[in-house]
């Protein structure tokens, strides 16, 4: 993998990290049922909350993230020679620190909160592992045999939600991110030719007319083409170096700090009464708390976050 696309890779994974705290301190007026906030006449600001946070970082960031994951594992797809030691590695940097967040979850009573699973955010990093072993496991069919399979699962899980046929939760997000883990083969093999002038900007113009006519299948697989195709390509500054060795932790820990806080009395109310403010101050410091703590523990050497 060249350095231009592990720079690329490393601004939108640190990009994501931060949209996925920013969109977790707005959960509480929706993602998270248990908790949802009541606000009454603040018609506009639940407007913009809807739109920003629950509609567009959710739906168009977090594919990012499995994205990326496929750029990095078929990025370095021949240097997997061992695949008992990959499927080793892949478990003890993914189900370990998760499994470590739900024993600590569960100790101290933390409630497990979040629409896409009971576990909260920790669905993903099981998904992700699942991802990582059936990609071993298949490693020597053709990708786009394998593209085929992602495909059609995404067609079931697009057909679920339309015609409301029920799915367990969890499988549904193995059939939603499928396509975009192993779509990272495409992304990192022709990562030259999207960002040619004559495929970049007509992708730009069909993402925003998918946009407009509410499309959700359109701009949801486009968004991570028009982001990668456009993200400037630049050398990596150490700020952005610190928050990219730290974004696993960052994720793992900073959902946890969120719901505690949340249950805060005076920190409820400033949700009640101050929408945007108490979305802008809880992102801010769940970010910077969590980016504190991963730090202390990779200077300690704990480096499962």
């Amino acid at each position: 993998m060249n350095k231009q696309i592990s720079n690329v890779i490393t601004q939108l994974r640190v990009i994501s990290t931060i949209v996925i705290v920013v969109y977790h301190a707005a959960c509480p007026y929706g993602g998270w049922e248990a908790f949802t906030a009541t606000i009454s006449n603040n018609i506009s600001s639940m407007n913009i909350i809807n739109l920003i946070f629950q509609k567009l970082l959710c739906n168009d960031m977090l594919p990012m993230f499995f994205s990326l994951s496929g750029m990095l594992f078929y990025g370095k797809k021949d240097t997997y020679k061992d695949t008992l030691l990959v499927f080793w590695k892949k478990f003890d940097r993914l189900i370990v620190p998760a499994a470590l967040i739900f024993l600590f979850c569960s100790w101290f009573d933390i409630p497990f909160v979040g629409h896409a699973g009971p576990e909260g955010h920790l669905w993903f990093v099981y998904v992700l592992f699942i991802y990582f072993c059936w990609a071993l496991i298949m490693n020597r069919i053709n990708i786009h045999v394998l593209m085929s399979f992602a495909t059609a699962g995404y067609i079931v899980y697009t057909f679920s939600s339309r015609l409301e046929f029920d799915i367990h939760p969890f499988i549904t997000q193995l059939l939603r991110y499928q396509i975009y883990f192993t779509g990272g083969y495409y992304l990192v093999n022709y990562y030259d030719l999207l960002r040619k002038n004559y495929i970049r900007w007509p992708l730009m113009f069909i993402h925003l007319i998918s946009l407009l006519l509410d499309f959700q299948t359109g701009y949801y697989l486009l968004f991570n083409l028009v982001v990668i195709a456009f993200i400037p390509q630049r050398e990596i500054k150490p700020i952005i170096k610190s928050l990219n060795n730290n974004s696993f932790g960052i994720y793992l820990i900073h959902h946890v700090l969120t719901i505690s806080l949340f249950q805060i009395n005076w920190i409820y109310h400033s949700y009640v009464n101050y929408p945007l403010l108490a979305i802008i101050s809880m992102s801010i410091g769940v970010l910077a708390a969590s980016w504190f703590l991963s730090a202390i523990l990779h200077r300690i050497k704990f480096n499962y976050f």
